[in-house]
């Protein structure tokens, strides 16, 4: 037969066959083993033995063969089930063919399989096949009984009940089918299942592990309490006396609280695909790695995507789901995920985990995605998303399939824009309605109208808006379902009694600065808010270095576009596995606020977070000045004013935008820049003093006339930001340079 290592995995039915196949063609013909190996295939598969080397080969060549069979009874069962013609895979003989033969032993004789595949009549053949595919069907009904009765005494145990290992006693449960149930059972909880089903005062159990838990050895140290045993370490099956079942219940819980059984719920994965790239060529060359099974996986993938549409339960017990991926418009099969149609597909966004197939109907071939994990992404804990956001974002989630508004508000534009950029990846894009000062009118005014309607979103407000909205709005506002603070500054106004914070104000890492020494030396989280640092750092890429980018610049803005898109460009700190020991401040943070984010991403056991500073004086002062740039004082803007008022007759204004700045400069006697005027038409048009736009160089003003003889700033959404920015920034500029001595 060859050398034992390549032996090794064969299971019973590959030993006889290799044996037949090495007596030769005088005692065993070619044509006799082209018939064997398709049980031998069959039989590989369904004892569940590593599919390398010669497995390997007998299940390829065996499915191939089985495809075409000869054989009365293996062609009457592919045929009652409904895959003859198929291009057969590991997947329809361990889940379609070997449940079916099995079911034979389980509610009746097992010599109705060996009937089956001895046949020689179709006719007979075709009836035990019938008799089978009935039997599977009563199998499943009775196994899905059990699992919901089981179940349900898991889900009403206490506690303590539930540390370790799960066992349940059930009366007059079929014994055929507890060792499925219970291990149906274990892959729902993750912990080993012992299942017992009692027939009088005699008790026949059937248990299973997970990896890390030597079920047999268990069962040995509970041996006194039992009648027999036997089993390996991820499966056994027991007997006992219902006087026993206290005293072993206490032994095995005993057990498991020495041994501690964990289950390894990793999975692995061979990368990351986007839908809209999915494609026949793609899933034809993943085929050349079959066949899967033991000991060789189906490839899974992380696949990206914005939503899971039309879905709906499919399968003749309704156990399956159905759904297409968008975009791409791939078509999503998971079996036995019934439970996925109660997801939040509508509200947030998922980690779907599936591998690629060839899915053939009517005669046309189309890649059809086949899932096996379906993960809301916003309950993946992470450096960034800790466990009280999960709890925030979950309340938000049910707020929103109740069809409630809910709102969250930000102490800044740019730290609602750094939480926008995290939401986007955990709540349907659709959902998420920014509404701030940086936002066109008609923007403003869409986001606006929906919150005022209670319409179910998610509407993302800096607090300065908030206060400009409560104090235009206050008679119009309605109760959100939810309000939450994030970061909170102060006080803002109440209109909620579930008002919530994140964090909680004494949950805030305390702060300290200290100058960076030469070298970074344990893994580090470096903070970044402009392109020339970025380049600078491109080089310390690696597993020990976290960039946390928040390099944006201001969105142009054009009151009379129809393309409003006014988003910064700005990116969250990826998840690297590794986490970040310290935070390096690359550039000089435009508020504590921004600075409190990232020390909350620290793992360190010690208070304060020390945060080490790369950055001087003079950066630091040029945050200062970029933020004067960004958001003119109230003198620069009466100036505009001042100017603006000598065309309100003309009514329109045409200049190149340079010209346009040199004309206000020499008028005004103030000294602008291209920045500054357009920032101050931002505000004066949130005043109603003109409406702008800008075309290339060029910039058209329409002047509109007012009644009144003053500016209230306060009217402006946009200039409340910005004084909210440079308070924050001047609070936070005081206490880096006391630190730093600067």
């Amino acid at each position: 037969m060859g050398a034992p290592e390549k032996c090794i995995d064969l299971c019973g039915a590959g030993v006889v066959f290799k044996l037949a196949q090495s007596l030769g063609s005088d005692l065993v013909s070619k044509r006799q083993l082209d018939e064997w190996i398709e049980l031998a295939a069959l039989a590989t598969i369904a004892d569940i033995v590593p599919l390398r080397g010669e497995n390997r080969i007998l299940v390829r060549e065996g499915l191939a063969s089985m495809k075409n069979t000869e054989r009365p009874g293996l062609k009457a069962l592919l045929r009652e089930s409904k895959i003859i013609g198929q291009d057969l895979q590991t997947y329809h003989a361990a889940f379609i063919i070997a449940p079916r033969l099995n079911s034979a032993g389980r509610l009746k004789s097992a010599s109705l399989a060996v009937d089956l595949l001895m046949a020689q009549d179709e006719s007979y053949a075709y009836t035990i096949a019938r008799e089978l595919c009935f039997l599977n069907e009563e199998r499943k009904r009775i196994e899905q009984a059990v699992v919901e009765e089981a179940a349900a005494s898991v889900d009403n145990m206490d506690e303590a009940a539930r540390q370790g290992i799960l066992m349940v006693d059930g009366e007059f449960w079929h014994p055929g089918v507890i060792g499925i149930a219970a291990s149906r059972l274990a892959d729902k909880y993750s912990k080993p299942v012992v299942l017992i089903s009692w027939e009088g005062d005699r008790g026949r159990g059937s248990a299973r592990s997970v990896p890390g838990f030597n079920l047999y050895n268990a069962l040995y140290s509970c041996r006194d309490s039992l009648e027999q045993f036997g089993g390996h370490a991820m499966a056994a099956g027991l007997s006992l006396n219902r006087t026993q079942v206290a005293e072993f219940r206490r032994q095995l819980l005993k057990q498991a609280q020495i041994d501690k059984p964990v289950a390894d719920t990793t999975v692995y994965l061979e990368g990351e695909l986007f839908s809209h790239e999915l494609s026949i060529e793609m899933a034809d060359e993943l085929k050349k790695l079959e066949p899967y099974g033991e000991g060789n996986p189906v490839p899974l993938f992380l696949i990206h995507h914005d939503r899971v549409e039309q879905a709906a339960l499919v399968g003749s017990n309704h156990s399956h789901f159905r759904a297409i991926v968008q975009p791409g418009n791939i078509p999503l099969i998971a079996f036995g995920r019934s439970e996925w149609i109660n997801y939040p597909l509508k509200q947030c966004r998922f980690d779907l985990l599936a591998s690629l197939e060839v899915n053939s109907y009517l005669g046309r071939e189309n890649v059809q995605i086949k899932a096996t994990h379906l993960i809301p992404t916003y309950r993946q804990q992470t450096t960034i998303l800790d466990q009280p956001l999960i709890n925030v974002l979950q309340q938000t989630i049910d707020i929103l399939r109740s069809g409630q508004p809910a709102v969250f508000i930000f102490p800044t534009y740019r730290v609602l824009c750094y939480y926008q950029q995290l939401l986007r990846t955990l709540i349907r894009p659709d959902l998420l309605y920014p509404l701030h000062g940086h936002l066109s009118s008609e923007q403003q005014l869409t986001a606006t109208t929906d919150l005022l309607r209670s319409q179910s979103r998610l509407f993302l407000i800096t607090e300065p808006y908030w206060h400009y909205l409560y104090r235009l709005k206050h008679d119009l506002l309605k109760t959100p379902g939810l309000v939450v603070k994030l970061w909170s500054s102060h006080q803002s106004p109440r209109v909620s009694d579930k008002e919530k914070h994140y964090p909680e104000r004494a949950a805030y890492p305390q702060l300290r600065l200290h100058e960076i020494m030469p070298k970074v030396s344990s893994p580090a989280l470096f903070y970044i808010n402009n392109t020339d640092t970025k380049m600078r750092l491109t080089g310390l890429s690696s597993a020990s270095v976290t960039v946390s980018d928040w390099s944006f610049s201001l969105p142009d803005y054009d009151e009379y576009s129809d393309n409003h898109h006014n988003q910064p460009d700005l990116w969250l700190a990826k998840d690297n596995g590794t986490h970040a020991q310290q935070v390096v401040l690359a550039d000089p943070p435009y508020s504590e606020y921004e600075a409190l984010i990232l020390a909350s991403q620290i793992k360190t056991a010690y208070s304060p977070v020390s945060l080490k500073v790369d950055f001087d004086e003079e950066q630091l002062k040029s945050v200062r000045d970029t933020l004067q740039q960004l958001y003119p004082e109230r003198s620069m803007i009466a100036k505009m004013a001042a100017w603006m008022s000598n065309f309100t007759t003309k009514g329109l204004i045409r200049e190149e935008l340079g010209t346009l700045v040199a004309d206000i400069t020499r008028t005004t006697g103030f000294l602008f820049n291209e920045r500054q005027v357009l920032n101050s038409l931002r505000i004066m048009s949130d005043l109603g003093l003109c409406l702008y736009r800008k075309k290339g160089s060029i910039i058209e003003i329409k002047v509109l006339s007012t009644t009144s003889p003053t500016l209230d700033l306060a009217d402006s959404s946009y200039y409340r930001e910005g004084q909210a920015e440079k308070r924050a920034f001047a609070k936070w500029e005081q206490w880096v340079k006391e630190q730093m001595a600067w």
